[in-house]
């Protein structure tokens, strides 16, 4: 794995960045952005193809980039991005293009080895989510039939 060999790129030229389209199904690996009302929180990677609301820009790169390397990358560099360029509440499509620059990893063996790690630890995220889940309904269970009637 090369870790070091990295550059950075303007998105537009690692992919293409549009407005979003009514009616137009996305690639898994999109990652879409804000235009107006803009929130850190509501930005994404699509996991999986689907339609998007046309209030989003969309980011399809032209790797075939693994998503969860993809999230990964353009979750360190979104906040940045957004504290310097978003005016108000609003995000201009035009500084999206000239501005927003992301740093990747030139291997594509790398990315991808990176992507399936990130995948993992979020398995493993949900999974542990699931077990507290369980947790406090059996923890709910037991307190409300602690005394019989």
């Amino acid at each position: 794995m090369k870790l070091y060999a990295r550059k950075v790129v303007l998105a537009s030229e690692a992919g293409n960045i549009e407005r979003a389209q009514p009616g137009k199904e996305y690639p898994a690996g999109t990652y879409i952005i804000p235009l107006s009302g803009v929130n850190r929180a509501v930005c994404e990677v699509l996991m999986e193809p689907r339609e998007v609301n046309s209030r989003f820009a969309c980011i399809t790169f032209k790797d075939d980039m693994h998503p969860h390397y993809l999230a990964a990358i353009m979750d360190r560099e979104i906040d940045r991005f957004l504290t310097r360029y978003a005016t108000g509440i609003n995000l201009q499509m035009d500084a999206l293009q000239k501005y927003f620059k992301v740093e990747i990893h030139t291997d594509k063996a790398t990315r991808d080895a990176i992507g399936e790690m990130q995948r993992k630890a979020q398995e493993a995220i949900e999974y542990e989510k699931k077990v507290i889940e369980l947790n406090k309904e059996c923890k709910k269970y037991m307190l409300s039939n602690i005394f019989p009637d």
